[in-house]
This record gives structure tokens, sequence and C-alpha cells, in this order.
């Protein structure tokens, strides 16, 4: 499958809205929305309170690559068991958390020049209705990601499959 090709935004549209669904359903987690609440309430902005999020999860787990056979897990197995996390993962967790407290979330698939690689992050709407971008598995603060070549989204919602 090229990249750029019907079938591989097909795969990567069907992805992100796996992804949303799973994330839509972690965020009634009661474990999910504690902890989210524990870590983002000192906080006042959406930006100040995703970026809370993330850093808590990127200091208590450890990035590994996405297996070839992929199953992806509940927000609160990423949370609260897993330790370690690929793209997917991490997308699902603080997409979750970021919805149980009230945060809306849409999942972003990324593909990038030359590479059949797909990466997934998702982004938060903000106070002023912006899309702020989170790449949790790096380095980045909330509001800035890699540049892709190809994207595709998907608000997390009820009926996002």
């Amino acid at each position: 499958m090229k990249i750029g090709t019907t079938e591989h935004a097909r795969g990567m549209l069907q992805a992100a809205r796996e992804i949303a669904h799973v994330a839509w359903i972690g965020r009634l987690d009661a474990r999910v929305y504690h902890w989210a609440r524990k870590i983002s309430d000192p906080f006042s902005t959406v930006r100040e309170k995703v970026q809370a999020i993330v850093d808590a999860f990127r200091a208590s787990s450890k990035r590994v690559p996405s297996p070839i056979d992929e199953t992806f897990p509940s927000a609160a197995q990423a949370l609260f068991e897993q330790r370690s996390f690929d793209s997917d993962d991490v997308t699902i967790a603080l997409g979750a958390a970021c919805m149980s407290i009230g945060i809306p979330v849409k999942v972003i698939a990324a593909s990038y020049k030359d590479q059949m690689f797909t990466h997934v992050y998702f982004a938060a709407r903000d106070e002023k209705g912006e899309w702020l971008k989170v790449d949790g598995t790096g380095e980045l603060p909330v509001g800035e990601v890699l540049p892709a070549q190809q994207e595709m989204e998907t608000v997390c919602e009820e009926d996002a499959r």
C-alpha cells in the first residue's frame, strides 16, 4: 500500500476511527476521570491541563515500537497497567483522560514523506474553539507536532466508527 493512495487513506481513517471509539468508551472509566482530575485541577486553561496530563503520562511510562499485530488497550489499561506505549496507546489513554474532564478530542492519523509509517496523535479543543495538536509520544509541547505529509482525522464521539 503506497502512501497517498486511496487505500492508504482509507486505512488511516479506519485506524483513527477505531482509536477514537476506544478512547470515547474510556472517558467513562472512573479511574481515568479521577487520575485526570487530580493532575489537571490545579491548572486553569485547557492547554495547561492537557500539558499536565501529557507530562504525568510521559513521566510514568516508556515508549515502545508498535507491534505488527496490534490490539488496542482500554484507556485504563494504557494508563495504569501497561507502563509502555506506542502512539495508539497514548492517544487512547490521553484522549480518554481529556474527554473524561470535558475537553473535546479528535484523533489524527498521520503519514510522513516516503514512509509507510502511520503515526497517531490527538487534538484537544481549547476555550477559544481552537484545536491543539498533542503527540504524547515525544517531547514536543501541547500544540506542536512534527509536520506530516497527510493527516486524516475523526472526532471522538459515540458513532465515530
